[in-house]
C-alpha cells in the first residue's frame, strides 16, 4: 500500500515501541526519503550504532529545524516547541559527551535560531554554557551562569553544577598562582572558601564532590 512520510513515521514509532530496531530504521530512512524531517532524523540518532552516526543525525535534526519558515512556524506552533525539546536534549547529549566543538557551534546557532529566546534560557542548555565556559578556562562567565539561575528541573543531576562551580573556582585560583599546579592544601582552602563541603570538617579529598554551591 503506498504510504507518506508520516505513515513512515509512525511505523517507526510502533517498531521503536517493541524493541524492533531494524524495521524502525528501516521506516525511518523510508520517512526521510519522502519528506525529512526533525522527528525522524532524531529517531534515527539515538538509535544510531556509534558516536559519529549519532552527531551526524543531530546536526540533521537540527538543521532541518533550521530551514523552519516563520510562515510554517505561524501555521503549527508545535514546530516551535519541538525545536526547543530537540535542542535541549542537543545540548545535553554534546554536554555528556564533552564534544566541545560542535557544542560551542550549537550554542552560537541555537541562540541566533527562532528557538533562541526560549531555548537559551532552558536549564539543560544553561548547563551546556556553563560546562563549555570551564573547558575554555572562562570561569567568570561558568561562575555568572551558575550564580544566575536556580535550574529547579534538576535533581540528582545537581551534583554536575557544584562541580562546575568547584571547577570555576578552582580555575581562578590556578590563574593565580600561575605555572605550577595546586597544591592539595590549596585545594582544600579553596573548597573550604567558597563553602563547597557544607558542614562537614575541611580536609576531604582533592577530588570529592562538592556538597554545597552558588546561592541560587
Amino acid at each position: 500500500a503506498h504510504r507518506t512520510w508520516l505513515h513512515w513515521l509512525h511505523l517507526a514509532t510502533c517498531f521503536l515501541e517493541r524493541g524492533e530496531l531494524a524495521p524502525a530504521t528501516h521506516a525511518l530512512n523510508e520517512s526521510m526519503k519522502l519528506r525529512p524531517s526533525l522527528h525522524a532524523a532524531r529517531h534515527l540518532a539515538v538509535t544510531a550504532p556509534d558516536k559519529p552516526t549519532i552527531l551526524a543525525r543531530y546536526w540533521q535534526a537540527w538543521e532541518l529545524f533550521e530551514k523552519t519558515t516563520d510562515a510554517q512556524l505561524l501555521a503549527d506552533p508545535a514546530a516551535l516547541r519541538a525545536g526547543v525539546d530537540f535542542g535541549r536534549e542537543f545540548a545535553a547529549w554534546l554536554t555528556a559527551t564533552e564534544t566541545w566543538p560542535d557544542l560551542d557551534q550549537f550554542l552560537r546557532r541555537a541562540q541566533a535560531s527562532r528557538a533562541g529566546p526560549t531555548l537559551m534560557q532552558k536549564d539543560r542548555v544553561l548547563h551546556a554554557q556553563a560546562a563549555l565556559a570551564v573547558h575554555q578556562n572562562q570561569s567568570q562567565a561558568a561562575m555568572a551562569i551558575l550564580r544566575s539561575h536556580c535550574f529547579a528541573t534538576y535533581g540528582t543531576d545537581r551534583q554536575k553544577l557544584l562541580n562546575l562551580w568547584l571547577a570555576a573556582h578552582l580555575q581562578e585560583k590556578q590563574a593565580k598562582v600561575g605555572n605550577r599546579n595546586l597544591t592539595r592544601l590549596e585545594i582544600a582552602h579553596e573548597r573550604t572558601r567558597i563553602g563547597c563541603d557544607g558542614d562537614q570538617s575541611a580536609g576531604l579529598t582533592a577530588g570529592a564532590n562538592c556538597l554545597s554551591g552558588p546561592p541560587n
